[in-house]
């Protein structure tokens, strides 16, 4: 019986199978389709390089036909191939990078987001290894996006941060992505600078909300330890800038040493010194120093008394 199952799956044809994703008349995706799709991935590895080229014709096809729904549906697909068959990532990887360059560059901001969710599980699974540093420069025009529409403008502010954020974590030459972005950037728009900028922009309403709270409450304030990681997985109008950027800070430092420590320090304080309306005792300057200090490791505490 098994057998039976086996050979039914493998004589099917492969692009049949991906077609099978787009016949719900509601513009969901089907979902039988995509778990006849996985099956057909794990017993026959090696035509999930050709399902990823054909994912990749149709993506070009709905770009320029700028069919959202489609290109979520083709997201999906491949989050779900790169979940379920992340052992074989090395055999349609460069499919997964050029679908995530395609919609990244694109002008429309849904193509970006879309772009960026697929990336984030790009990284999550080691994708990071096969590719990626491109996307750096998208997420930062991203994280500083200055559209006229404030929804359309925080939406771009935060899947940029969450771009940024997926690749720092899980990239593996950690030292040459710190030379590389970090003091290699001109300053007033490198990925610190572009970090502090969105803590700064709503530090100000955080702090009218934190006096609003109840004084009683000693967990009142948020703080450094209160950020959660899985922030980034509530609804995007949920999420506060000036707490995703830092978190990203906070995982930028925790993965310091005490060479790579010192152009983070060096970008954090030229700002804080060159800032007009911060001294040293404002509560973002406080902020800032409370993220760093939470993020490195002890043995690099001396590093930051030293340069403070």
């Amino acid at each position: 019986m098994a057998s039976e199952f086996l050979n039914k799956i493998k004589g099917k044809k492969y692009k049949g199978i991906v077609n099978s994703l787009f016949t719900n008349s509601d513009g969901t995706v089907n979902s039988s389709g995509l778990q006849h799709m996985l099956e057909y991935s794990l017993l026959t590895p090696e035509k999930v390089g050709k399902i990823g080229k054909y994912l990749n014709e149709l993506a070009d096809q709905n770009i320029k036909n700028k069919k959202k729904n489609k290109l979520e549906i083709i997201s999906i697909a491949y989050k779900e191939l790169i979940q379920g068959c992340h052992a074989d990532l090395p055999l349609f990887s460069e499919y997964v990078l050029d679908l995530c360059n395609s919609l990244l560059q694109h002008q429309q901001s849904d193509f970006k987001i879309i772009g960026v969710e697929t990336f984030e599980k790009f990284a999550k699974y080691g994708g990071t290894k096969h590719g990626g540093e491109k996307f750096i420069p998208y997420f930062l025009e991203m994280a500083q996006s200055s559209d006229k529409d404030e929804v359309t403008q925080h939406k771009l502010k935060v899947y940029g941060l969450r771009g940024l954020y997926s690749y720092i974590s899980n990239v593996g030459d950690f030292d040459n992505f710190i030379a590389k972005f970090v003091t290699e950037i001109d300053k007033s728009s490198g990925m610190i600078s572009i970090f502090l900028d969105n803590m700064k922009s709503l530090s100000s309403k955080n702090e009218k909300k934190k006096k609003n709270k109840d004084k009683n409450n000693n967990n009142e304030e948020n703080n450094v330890m209160e950020i959660e990681e899985n922030m980034f997985e509530l609804p995007c109008e949920e999420v506060d800038l000036c707490n995703a950027s830092t978190l990203c800070l906070l995982v930028i430092t925790s993965r310091l040493n005490s060479i790579t420590i010192t152009p983070i320090l060096s970008n954090i304080f030229n700002y804080l010194d060159n800032s007009q309306d911060s001294s040293w005792k404002s509560p973002f300057a406080i902020k800032c120093i409370e993220t760093v200090n939470e993020g490195i490791q002890p043995q690099l505490h001396y590093n930051l008394i030293r340069i403070l």
